[in-house]
């Protein structure tokens, strides 16, 4: 037998030694290719997801605020995505497209990007997929669940909001701006409401006084709210004879030289009211509590003859009109029943979901006369306050205070309540007077909002060209609206018209946002 040299056999170990050695790595390097790959793919991945997000929630946004426009949701998308995505690094593929899904109530992509690996291309895997599903619903009504809205929009429509800070006027820069700014909310508050929710928005025009309908009309509404007849005869001191002119910020140097008292029958109730009971030596009434005795609101002289002047409905000892040598001097009734420092078309809309109506009333603002703005907070209070049942009834009664405080199964409000206060002036009127006493009026406002944020009503307010004020009133003007604000973040100062629209569009998207369901 031939033996083989003892070398040679060392020589065969070895060989076979590296071959089990190479053949061992192979399942380390996959290891560590595969932590290599993996760890740069969960990097990935997870900015990938957060860029998807963000692009859905733009275009929703997008949608929001124009919803008739579903291509420029796309777009807005699309171009947030493009924006990113260079940051992800070189992509094996991307085809990522953004869609309308869901009957366009809500945005999705198509298509999918992947990263190129690294060491996993040596068991034939040269990509990973870094993309995962995503949805941004238009969100159904306020809240990130769908919660029922109520929005009380309260709106300075005074003579400084024209361009020669006196009006009457209709358009105008600032007026014109409310208008569009006031409507984008609109838009975006009722845009693509969901089946089973109801979003409600109503409509507080004021200045010296609030107006309830037009001249001649709504005595019954007027009466119910101030416990006046709708009708009245009696005798009236009118005056015959006066020098100077009236104002609308100011009191204007008009003064009577002759009055002389005249007789009217049927004289109907004129349709607007002016605040509760309240002076220098009397603090204002800040609660909603319904209309009743002590608490009537006042009718449009500020006192409410032929009853009493102080809210009550006792009869005063003169004045009453009962005779041509007891004329009325403060009247509340009219053979035309017309208000005074109020325009016609600036008539109140309490809750409702027509989306055309409110814009057609938002159309019709008219600036004119002064700032009663613990009245204009007020009247934002009642239309939100189911405690005005009585007054507010059937689709446009509010829901109750509650809901506000009820979670829903997903732990959102059932109802939210939202008051959006708006002025471009300092609180100088109070009861249908002009020129109160600043202090006076800006406190009633804060007591109304402090008492409105107690029921759960969140508070927006909106300065608009504050700086146009004296330093002052500009200062108290800018505290009365932070106090009255849920939160610093409630408060907005806005110094030209872009910024007023950019205020209401913030708002909208914060009490109706979109919200991502996938």
């Amino acid at each position: 037998m031939t033996r083989l040299p003892k070398s040679r056999f060392c020589r065969d170990e070895r060989g076979a030694t590296a071959i089990i050695f190479a053949i061992s790595m192979m399942p380390l390097m996959m290891a560590v290719g595969a932590a290599v790959d993996g760890s740069q793919w969960f990097t990935l991945k997870r900015q990938s997801a957060g860029m998807i997000d963000n692009a859905l929630l733009a275009g929703a946004r997008q949608a929001q605020l124009n919803p008739d426009d579903k291509d420029a949701a796309l777009a807005a998308a699309q171009a947030y995505y493009d924006g990113k995505k260079t940051s992800l690094g070189g992509l094996a593929t991307d085809t990522v497209a953004f869609v309308l899904t869901d009957n366009d109530t809500a945005l999705t992509f198509t298509g999918e990007a992947t990263m190129k690996t690294s060491f996993l291309t040596i068991v034939g895997i040269d990509k990973l997929v870094i993309t995962s599903p995503a949805k941004a619903a238009f969100q159904t009504s306020g809240g990130n669940t769908g919660s029922d809205l109520e929005i009380a929009l309260s709106l300075d429509v005074t003579g400084s909001m024209c361009d020669d800070g006196v009006g009457p006027c209709s358009s105008g820069t600032k007026i014109s701006g409310l208008k569009a700014a006031a409507k984008d909310l609109v838009t975006i508050v009722m845009g693509n409401t969901g089946a089973g929710q109801k979003s409600r928005i109503a409509i507080v025009p004021w200045a010296t006084n609030v107006r309830l309908a037009r001249d001649g009309e709504g005595t019954a509404l007027t009466s119910a709210i101030t416990n006046l007849p709708e009708t009245l005869s009696a005798y009236i001191n009118e005056c015959i004879s006066g020098t100077g002119s009236g104002g609308s910020e100011t009191s204007g140097n008009w003064v009577c030289t002759q009055w002389a008292p005249r007789y009217y029958t049927n004289m109907k109730l004129i349709p607007c009211v002016t605040d509760r009971f309240y002076d220098s030596t009397n603090s204002a009434e800040t609660t909603d509590a319904p209309p009743g005795t002590g608490i009537w609101p006042n009718a449009v002289s500020g006192r409410r003859y032929p009853l009493s002047a102080d809210s009550s409905d006792t009869t005063p000892a003169s004045g009453r009109g009962s005779s041509a040598a007891d004329p009325l001097y403060y009247w509340n009734h009219s053979p035309w029943a017309s208000c005074w420092d109020s325009m016609e078309s600036n008539i109140v809309m309490p809750l409702t979901d027509n989306e055309t109506a409110l814009k057609n009333r938002i159309d019709d603002l008219q600036g004119y006369a002064s700032t009663g703005g613990a009245l204009g907070t007020a009247w934002a209070y009642y239309m939100l306050s189911p405690r005005w049942a009585s007054i507010w009834s059937g689709t446009s009664a509010p829901g109750s205070y509650s809901d506000v405080a009820a979670k829903s199964s997903s732990g959102s409000p059932v109802l939210r309540k939202v008051a959006v206060l708006m002025t471009d002036g300092d609180y100088n009127t109070g009861r249908g007077w002009k020129e109160i006493d600043q202090k006076i009026v800006s406190g009633a406002a804060v007591k109304i909002c402090e008492n409105m944020k107690k029921d759960g009503i969140e508070v927006f307010t909106v300065g608009f060209n504050l700086d146009a004020l004296s330093s002052a009133k500009r200062t108290m003007a800018e505290d009365t609206l932070r106090q009255c604000g849920t939160s610093l973040n409630h408060f907005y100062q806005t110094l030209n018209v872009e910024q007023l629209k950019a205020a209401f569009r913030d708002i909208a998207l914060k009490v109706k946002p979109v919200r991502l369901t996938q």
